[in-house]
């Protein structure tokens, strides 16, 4: 370029002490010594800005407003060229630009930029704006920064003025971005602007040919320096990481005690790996709750005091420059995307992989088949239970569904995805200015966190007149005097107790009804486990076991077991023989009969009073909303003493869809949050983010499924 020359020119319109030295001046942060607002009757809302133009001989042509003049992208209406003045509003205005308009227009002009000051209300300066000439200064450290007066936004001069075609070239403006910067000292004022302009060049003969459209961008950046914040995060996260790792350990000894690793045999399959993938689970999933927060509290600081604000009391961070804050978000959140998905998988596992067992109470009913008496148990019940159990266990409170339903209304129906737009106001219904990392990633997580939480409050209030489908559950459990144990830690767990009321379960409709209307009448024996007096109806139970009992089962569930031919029996009302219709029990209806046989002996120890394996206490609050274990069941399990502790609440629950709700909203926002960034395109993120949401709980269904089908030897065909 060989006119740059001419940017350091004296035009002597100012006086030399104003003059000279330009770059100096921003070198030294020079202050507006005035006061700026975003809304205010007193002070000034915007900047104004005023350009002095040249001809290459230095013929002064006067002054101009510098807004829709002031770059070759055409302004698309009023509102825009005030949103270029209008303070804290980050302008971005793109174009593809024909270069074939320069063929006809007048020759090079030259600009020098001007603020005008009013920190003098009688008396306004024009404070010259710094430019700096990218395709020359390429300083990396803003202390190097080397800054000229003057800029042009096209040179046709070369083409005008060259011998032939093959020296024409045109030169224009492809970038050029105006910066603001904050005092962070004194909140209200800004330093003098910069300029920074990037050119570009092409031949004629490329021009004429088919590469005339170009792109063009004209940007407005006001930011601040984040340097110190930047290492007070740091030194924040390192703080917060640690506390996450100190919460992270007390769970794992927690975990330690209830899965205790001897004996060998005390939990069926490998203890390494069963303790490997719980102890990554309880540090991902504290560490991502209390970091995930932390980032959300991070943009909510950024949305209350640069969207709320009257004053500039912050500006964003340059989003132009990745390391002034958007480099650390991105490396949190992909850390944070990446933990939370593994404490998906680990969750979906830990739920699917359980102990469970289900003990039928019925007695075997005698019939008469093929002129003999026999005695069966009819099996469809307990398939029915199961059925219920995966269904209900499959359940989700927070309505997947009607919480994207919310979303996608109040994003796009209402207009709140425009809340992220870089400009200090929220009324924003249509696209104007750049959208923000930091208010993007608040606003959307804001919605989704509260629509699923008010679905979950809603659906809890509503429980007390509508019980939930696990509590039918629970119900249907005493209907069919099926009972059942689960085991969610090698020694701790839960017991639903379903003896029925009845007299019998398997039984025609019409005799259902009976019993169940002699049990309301009372005239029947309580449902609850204790029967202490006819309030107390509790069936559900937080269970910690003995390891003596824990054994026991295992040794059941894996031992050898032999086939055992069953001996007739002497029915005494027939006075003839009860046989088994189906000859000799297989191996796994053998263990099936062995293991239900041990709980009901194990749990019917509750009705003799001299008997202390079980003993049944209330929970505590540390209990009910820490987790807390029992005093001194750990100090005594090998006593064969185990605690019920009585669960009002019904924690089992939480093995449920129920359990994986609050993790799955983490896991919606992060992915949605990613597939946005990656796609810029909200819609199409809602839209992938659903799909595989759906995916992950129909996976999660089909393992549950699968689970109890194993455990409770239930063919898995009669599951849906």
């Amino acid at each position: 370029f060989f006119f740059f020359f001419f940017f350091q020119a004296e035009d002597g319109i100012r006086d030399v002490e104003r003059s000279r030295g330009l770059g100096d001046v921003y070198k030294r942060q020079t202050i507006l010594n005035m006061k700026y607002a975003y809304s205010s009757s007193s002070l000034k809302t915007s900047i104004e800005l005023i350009a002095a133009g040249y001809t290459l001989d230095g013929t002064f042509l006067g002054y101009s407003p510098f807004d829709s003049e002031g770059f070759l992208c055409r302004v698309k209406s009023i509102r825009d060229t005030d949103d270029i003045k209008r303070l804290g509003h980050n302008y971005l205005l793109e174009c593809e630009y024909d270069l074939k308009e320069l063929y006809d227009v007048y020759e090079t002009v030259f600009y020098e930029l001007y603020i005008k000051s009013y920190a003098n209300a009688s008396d306004p300066q024009l404070i010259g704006v710094p430019v700096r000439i990218r395709n020359i200064d390429k300083s990396e450290d803003e202390d190097d920064y080397e800054y000229v007066h003057r800029f042009f936004l096209y040179d046709n001069i070369g083409f005008k003025n060259a011998d032939s075609s093959n020296s024409q070239f045109l030169r224009w403006a492809t970038r050029m971005r105006l910066r603001v910067k904050l005092n962070k000292d004194e909140k209200d004022e800004i330093y003098v602007p910069t300029l920074e302009v990037l050119y570009n060049e092409r031949s004629t003969r490329s021009v004429n040919t088919t590469d005339n459209l170009v792109d063009c961008e004209f940007r407005m950046i006001y930011y601040q320096s984040y340097s110190g914040v930047l290492k007070d995060a740091l030194i924040a996260l390192i703080v917060i990481s640690v506390a996450a790792l100190l919460i992270a350990a007390y769970r794992i000894y927690v975990w330690t005690k209830i899965n205790p690793s001897s004996p060998e045999n005390l939990i069926i399959g490998s203890y390494t790996l069963y303790a490997a993938y719980s102890w990554i689970f309880l540090i991902f999933h504290s560490w991502g709750v209390l970091m995930f927060w932390c980032l959300f509290g991070i943009s909510a600081y950024f949305f209350a005091f640069f969207k709320l604000a009257d004053r500039p009391y912050l500006f964003l961070p340059d989003e132009t420059d990745y390391s002034s804050g958007y480099k650390q978000f991105d490396a949190l959140f992909g850390t944070l995307l990446a933990v939370h998905c593994i404490c998906v998988i680990l969750r979906i596992v830990s739920q699917s992989r359980y102990d469970i067992f289900l003990i039928d109470w019925e007695e075997p009913k005698p019939e008469i088949r093929q002129g003999k008496h026999v005695r069966i148990i009819n099996v469809w019940r307990e398939v029915f239970v199961a059925n219920e159990f995966v269904e209900t266990m499959g359940d989700n409170v927070i309505s997947v569904t009607m919480n994207y339903i919310v979303f996608i209304f109040f994003m796009f129906g209402v207009g709140w995805q425009w809340w992220c737009q870089e400009r200090p106001r929220v009324s924003d219904t249509e696209k104007i200015n750049p959208t923000n990392f930091y208010l993007n990633f608040f606003v959307e997580a804001l919605v989704f966190w509260i629509t699923a939480l008010v679905d979950y409050l809603l659906k809890w209030m509503l429980g007390i007149w509508f019980p939930p489908a696990i509590q039918d559950m629970v119900d249907l459990m005493s209907i069919a005097n099926i009972s059942m144990i689960i085991f969610e830690d090698t020694l701790r767990g839960y017991y639903i107790h379903g003896k029925s009321i009845l007299e019998k379960a398997d039984v025609s409709a019409e005799e259902l009804k009976k019993f169940m209307d002699n049990g309301i009448d009372a005239r029947t024996r309580l449902r609850g486990l204790e029967r202490k007096d006819e309030e107390d109806e509790l069936q559900t139970y937080e269970i910690y076991i003995s390891l003596a009992t824990r054994l026991r089962y295992n040794e059941l569930m894996t031992g050898e077991v032999k086939s055992v031919k069953v001996n007739p029996q002497e029915d005494p009302n027939e006075n003839s023989l009860l046989v088994d219709e189906r000859g000799p029990k297989s191996e796994v209806e053998q263990r099936k009969a062995n293991v239900t046989e041990f709980f009901k002996g194990y749990i019917s120890t509750l009705e003799n009073p001299e008997r202390t394996e079980i003993v049944i206490s209330d929970k505590t609050y540390l209990q009910m909303f820490f987790g807390i274990s029992p005093a001194g069941f750990f100090e005594n399990m090998n006593t064969g003493r185990s605690i019920f502790l009585r669960d009002k609440r019904m924690s089992f629950k939480w093995l449920s869809g129920e359990g994986l709700d609050f993790q799955m909203c983490f896991f919606r926002v992060l992915v949605f949050w990613f597939w946005e960034r990656v796609l810029d395109n909200m819609f199409y993120a809602v839209s992938l983010t659903y799909v595989l949401e759906k995916f992950v709980w129909w996976v999660r269904g089909v393992l549950v499924g699968n689970n109890l089908s194993s455990k409770c030897f239930v063919d898995d065909r009669f599951l849906s």
